[in-house]
């Protein structure tokens, strides 16, 4: 949903200084804010990153691509005789004492345990990023959506509302 917020801020910035209507997605906006000049390059380079590392990998539910480059602690058990409360009991007073070692796997590579990692994973990172964009968001508006800005696109594009009949009155 940030993706979308973000999005739309574009779209009106678009809108605000080139008094046009902008239908195209997250991608080709930024390529338009880019390519006149809308945004500072700080501004564009944090958008660029929110949609690579962010927008893109949610918006088309990659858990492989979120996950790339995160690794989960694993321990081998093998079971030299039959499972049992005991033998499991053993094990875990091994696996607690540090006599059996933690393999680390990528996650991204694993189905079985990817889902379940991701959403520790999403959790302990939303706060901080939507702190980020809260942040980026207060800052933007600060720059790109002054009320001069909106009076001078009234004056160079018009509101409107002078198609409408009665406007005037």
């Amino acid at each position: 949903m940030m993706g979308v917020l973000l999005e739309a801020v574009m779209k009106e910035r678009i809108e605000l200084k080139l008094g046009e209507y902008f239908s195209k997605p997250f991608g080709p906006c930024l390529q338009k804010i880019e390519t006149h000049k809308l945004m500072s390059q700080e501004h564009i380079l944090f958008l660029r990153k929110f949609k690579d590392i962010i927008r893109n990998p949610y918006q088309h539910d990659d858990e492989a691509d979120i996950m790339n480059g995160i690794y989960m602690p694993t321990w081998p058990i093998k079971f030299e005789s039959e499972i049992s409360a005991e033998a499991i009991g053993d094990l875990m007073k091994n696996i607690r004492s540090g006599k059996i070692k933690p393999k680390f796997l990528p996650v991204s590579e694993i189905p079985a345990i990817r889902s379940v990692a991701k959403q520790s994973y999403d959790q302990k990172r939303a706060i901080k990023l939507f702190n980020e964009v809260h942040d980026f968001l207060i800052e933007v508006c600060k720059f790109y959506f002054k009320e001069c800005e909106y009076q001078e696109h009234n004056l160079k594009y018009g509101t409107g509302l002078e198609k409408i009949e009665h406007y005037k009155i």
